[in-house]
């Protein structure tokens, strides 16, 4: 997953995907928890948070 990372290092979904599987092997520490923020503060918002936009 990390080749991944090194590849696509632009998406936000990669990084969630091996955030959270660090997670899973219990050893997400500080680098789990950097690719989940790193994802998050990537990732557009989702359309539930977009201000005036109705589902």
């Amino acid at each position: 997953m990390e080749t991944l990372v090194d590849e696509t290092p632009d998406d936000p979904y990669v990084h969630r995907l091996l955030g959270r599987t660090l997670q899973r092997q219990s050893a997400a520490g500080p680098d789990g928890e950097a690719h989940l923020r790193l994802a998050a503060a990537m990732a557009p918002p989702a359309v539930d948070d977009v201000p005036g936009h109705y589902v």
